[in-house]
């Protein structure tokens, strides 16, 4: 990904500053509180420099993430932590007092041109002192542009003078708490649809005399059909549709139904024609029971899409005594349909993609030289290495100090400003010419033509619920992963076919994937997302998919032993303080400021999903193999058996 640098420049006076440690209390913006003592502070000019931003390089549409040849799309909440004397380690550095916290302009996307990268701000201030810089910011959105086009990250506690750097943190917002009002079961659509099916399921549960078929409450005997309607736990508006076709369908042509006085048809009818909950959400026929014909009405037909959530994650469970009947459907909220052995994903933990941070943590580079314009300043961290005598105003010969002085005038972020988050590259193909092998619902062979198999959207887990300062997962082990992205980016009009041609790139911002040391994140789990046009259901790992409906492919991106991401110097200086930061050099998935790129090729749709299994489960069923190639980051040709 592409890396900026930024380069400040200011006007000197001020007190030095005890080692990670404020003598006095600064506000946010870095001015002295009006109780606290004289801690002084240099004035200064920033010049913010961004090395050929124009061609700025990175979700989303390739224009969202600035991929190669996009423009830059600005900057906005930016900030700048400020704290004194370098400590020895990791911990001392995280738990290092924050001496200020510069906060500045947004900077518009055409402010930053070809010829002219830089941008000045004045009148900051910089304590006297300072050794380290934490530089934040993130891509300029618009007022609309939240969700699923631009991420949707929630920034952590305001960084406060005096307390610790490691107090910033960043969060993945979770789709429920953006747009469906804390929960699926609070959304309109969804509370409407369990009203609906437990007025169905009500007159389903009732007793019913098996040889005669009529209703009976004193019979003690249940029907089976009781237990074909709660079969499968898809909740999403086509499945629960579908759900409901089956059912009637069977009634009218059962003859244990269709012709019984007395019996679940007549009492189906019913219900169809006066309970205000199931018309509430199913249209019939006009001379229904006549013409058995069921819809969901076309208010429903988008739900949960119209949230942002996948289909996948809208599931359903009953709840049950032994001796209670009728059962009752409630929505999966965390992820558990029927036991431990068979874990789904839970819809809270879905999370919307990253949103394009920029990040840096970087040594000071202070001079006593008044900055007049841009064209000496040093562009990239070699320059540093290699013409510390930098030419300021003219003069020459004049090195660059390690800290803020009482006589500074000019200050730099040595490092490169670089992206704080990854980037997954991915695209999807097909292995075979025209047809997909597949299993029937009765488990016979069948083949799905390719052009009954849209394109429609990407999962990926092992994400973290936050990450903290340093844009690393603030976890300790990786069974906290248990956040998974969803991107619909694939969606498009809606009506591109899987082919055997790949399709178009889709960019997905993830948070890094590192744990620790001990334990790099070696695997990560996805789920291709596809919508079913074709007319023949077929079977898939955990119910029916039907004509319209959302199903899933399972994949799991896995680095090999012999693989390794290029960890020179010039790829790394400026992503953290490398004597700092033990993330650098150890191998993973994801890594911040990287590329990983998953190429992936469909062959079978035999290990097909209706709901999102649980990305950590070890049960689950794979259609994907990966072969990992690395460049800046990884990439991964993906085969779908």
């Amino acid at each position: 990904m592409k890396k900026f640098n930024y380069m400040f420049a200011a006007a000197a006076m001020g007190l030095s500053l005890a080692a990670c440690s404020s003598e006095g209390e600064l506000n946010g913006n870095g001015n002295q509180q009006p109780d606290a003592p004289a801690a002084e502070s240099v004035k200064t000019s920033f010049a913010i420099n961004i090395g050929s931003a124009s061609q700025g390089q990175s979700r989303m549409t390739a224009e969202i993430v600035q991929e190669n040849g996009k423009p830059f799309r600005g900057m906005q909440n930016i900030g700048v932590a400020t704290t004194g004397n370098l400590p020895a380690d990791a911990a001392a550095l995280a738990n290092c007092p924050v001496t200020s916290w510069i906060t500045l302009g947004d900077l518009a996307k055409d402010e930053i041109k070809t010829t002219e990268s830089s941008k000045i701000y004045s009148n900051v201030s910089v304590p006297v002192g300072t050794q380290t810089f934490f530089f934040y910011g993130k891509a300029k959105v618009s007022a609309d542009g939240q969700g699923m086009k631009n991420g949707w990250s929630a920034f952590g506690p305001v960084v406060e003078v005096g307390s610790p750097i490691s107090n910033y943190s960043f969060t993945n917002a979770t789709i429920v708490e953006k747009k469906a009002n804390g929960s699926i079961g609070s959304t309109t659509e969804g509370a409407a649809i369990l009203k609906a099916l437990n007025a169905i399921q009500n007159v389903l549960g009732m007793q019913i005399n098996e040889a005669t078929g009529v209703l009976d409450p004193s019979s003690g005997k249940y029907d089976k059909l009781e237990d074909d309607f709660y079969s499968g736990n898809a909740g999403s508006a086509k499945a629960t549709e579908w759900r409901v076709k089956n059912l009637v369908a069977t009634l009218n042509t059962d003859v244990k139904y269709k012709d019984v006085t007395g019996g679940l048809k007549d009492a189906v009818n019913d219900l169809f024609n006066s309970n205000s909950d199931v018309k509430a959400v199913f249209e019939v026929a006009a001379n229904f029971p006549t013409d058995y014909t069921v819809t969901m009405k076309s208010s429903f037909l988008d739900f949960p899409a119209k949230y942002d959530l996948p289909d996948g994650a809208a599931l359903l469970k009953t709840v049950t005594a032994e001796t209670a009947h009728p059962k009752v459907f409630e929505w999966s909220t965390d992820g558990k349909i029927g036991g431990v052995t068979t874990q789904m994903m839970s819809v809270q933990n879905v999370v919307y993609p990253s949103e394009l941070f920029y990040y840096a943590a970087s040594p000071v580079k202070a001079s006593d030289y008044q900055l007049t314009t841009s064209a000496n300043w040093n562009k990239t961290p070699a320059d540093w290495m290699t013409n510390p005598n930098t030419e300021i105003d003219g003069t020459t010969g004049k090195n660059w100090d390690a800290k803020v002085n009482a006589t500074t005038h000019t200050v730099a972020i040595e490092n490169n400003i670089n992206y704080g988050v990854a980037q997954l590259v991915s695209t999807i193909k097909s292995g075979v010419a025209t047809e997909l092998p597949a299993k029937a619902p009765n488990y016979a062979d069948i083949k799905i033509a390719l052009t009954d198999v849209y394109l429609s959207g990407i999962v990926v887990g092992a994400q973290p619920q936050k990450v903290g300062f340093n844009f690393l997962p603030a976890v300790t082990a990786e069974s906290e992963m248990d956040r998974a992205v969803y991107d619909n980016g694939f969606k498009g009009d809606g009506t591109t076919a899987l082919s055997t041609t790949a399709s178009a790139k889709n960019y997905t911002l993830l948070f890094d994937n590192y744990v620790n040391v001990a334990t790099p994140t070696n695997n990560v789990n996805v789920a291709l997302e596809f919508t079913y046009n074709g007319t023949e259901p077929f079977r898939a790992m955990d119910g029916i998919v039907y004509k319209g409906m959302k199903f899933y492919v399972i994949g799991q991106l896995s680095k090999k032993s012999t693989q390794s991401i290029d960890w020179t110097a010039a790829n790394i200086k400026g992503n953290n303080l490398d004597t700092y930061f033990p993330a650098n050099k150890i191998d993973r998935v994801f890594v911040q400021d990287f590329t990983t790129t998953a190429n992936f090729t469909v062959n079978s749709l035999v290990h097909s999903y209706v709901g999102i299994p649980d990305m950590r489960s070890t049960l689950l069923e794979f259609g994907l193999s990966v072969d990992l190639t690395w460049k800046s980051g990884l990439t991964f040709d993906v085969v779908i058996d």
